[in-house]
């Protein structure tokens, strides 16, 4: 996604015991819920106001584990980054 023009990737997670937890990938959710994508996508798209909040698409379980690895990597080498 993209936030006031610049790129602000999300990772969605659920608790362990959470009833959504039993969904291996987007394609199972979506089999059970159809609607859940777009309402996450809705939610994405104006929890910060209307046009401020570009969505581009939702990613794979691995892009999410690349994401973290990176930022992982990225904190250690770099450590927090003050808020401009």
């Amino acid at each position: 996604m993209k936030d006031f023009g610049k790129i602000d990737d999300k990772i969605v997670a659920v608790p362990v015991n959470d009833n959504f937890s039993k969904f291996e990938n987007l394609l199972h959710l979506k089999s059970k819920h159809p609607l859940m994508l777009n309402k996450i996508k809705d939610w994405f798209e104006t929890y910060k106001g209307k046009n401020v909040v570009k969505f581009k698409n939702f990613g794979s379980v691995g892009d999410a584990n690349k994401l973290i690895k990176y930022t992982n990597n990225y904190y250690k080498k770099n450590g927090l980054k003050p808020r401009s």
